[in-house]
């Protein structure tokens, strides 16, 4: 992965854009832009009849919530500790 997020990290949804859907379109519950939370499972990201593995990020949020998002949208706020053997 690119910008090496690993399960454990605390990490943050990049900022609303143009291009994005309006945002005033989404239910503020249910917006994610912005939010932080803890990297839960790395998985594959699908786009049409592609796989691309290890490109999507779930994290949970401050609200329990589980977010997906593509690799690249994700700020590293805090890596994981590293475990000592």
């Amino acid at each position: 992965m690119a910008n090496n997020v690993c399960i454990g990290d605390l990490v943050r949804y990049r900022a609303w854009h143009p291009g994005d859907v309006p945002i005033d379109t989404v239910d503020p519950g249910r917006r994610s832009w912005g939010k932080a939370g803890i990297v839960v499972e790395i998985g594959d990201w699908t786009m049409g009849k592609n796989q691309f593995p290890g490109e999507a990020v779930i994290m949970l949020d401050e609200n329990a919530d589980f977010l997906e998002m593509h690799y690249s949208d994700v700020e590293i706020i805090t890596p994981a500790p590293k475990s000592v053997n």
